[in-house]
């Protein structure tokens, strides 16, 4: 059993901060990878299990425009990093270099038209662009995640 949780951001703050993490995948860590299809939707429905305000549409839309702003912050940092391309510090434990990080980050902002049209429209023309200029650019799987393909295939006692 496994269950998925993250403390950097861990503090007193707006809940939607902490449900951020669920809609954007850890939208602030260094650490970013491709997750299952749908553990996302996992995660924030444990999220919502647990805590019941986090079923109204409001919130939902407060998660999606914190996940945003973290999302685009940690882009800023590394958008300068691309050309050179370096494996993300610390280089003993990530999972990705900064293009991949990059890549990733403008999929997941592609993917908020239902949300935010124009931020999605930006995600894409960025993902087109990185895509463009580095073909070969691909985003790996969190290791812990290889052998699962989709967040169905998660046995835990919570969809997590």
């Amino acid at each position: 059993r496994a269950r998925l949780f993250d403390f950097e951001g861990a503090g007193w703050s707006h809940s939607a901060l902490a449900a951020a993490y669920c809609v954007a995948s850890f939208c602030s860590c260094w650490c970013l990878a491709r997750l299952p299809d749908g553990m996302r939707e996992k995660m924030y429905s444990a999220y919502v299990d647990e805590h019941k305000v986090a079923r109204s549409e409001t919130f939902m839309r407060a998660s999606v425009i914190a996940g945003t702003f973290l999302t685009l912050w940690g882009m800023r940092r590394s958008s300068g990093l691309v050309e050179e391309n370096p494996i993300l510090p610390p280089v003993d434990r990530s999972v990705n270099t900064a293009r991949q990080y990059l890549l990733l980050r403008s999929e997941w902002l592609a993917g908020l038209s239902n949300h935010l049209p124009a931020v999605a429209q930006f995600g894409n023309l960025l993902n087109d662009a990185i895509l463009a200029r580095f073909p070969d650019t691909a985003v790996a799987e969190y290791p812990a995640f290889a052998a699962i393909t989709r967040a169905s295939d998660y046995a835990g006692d919570k969809a997590v």
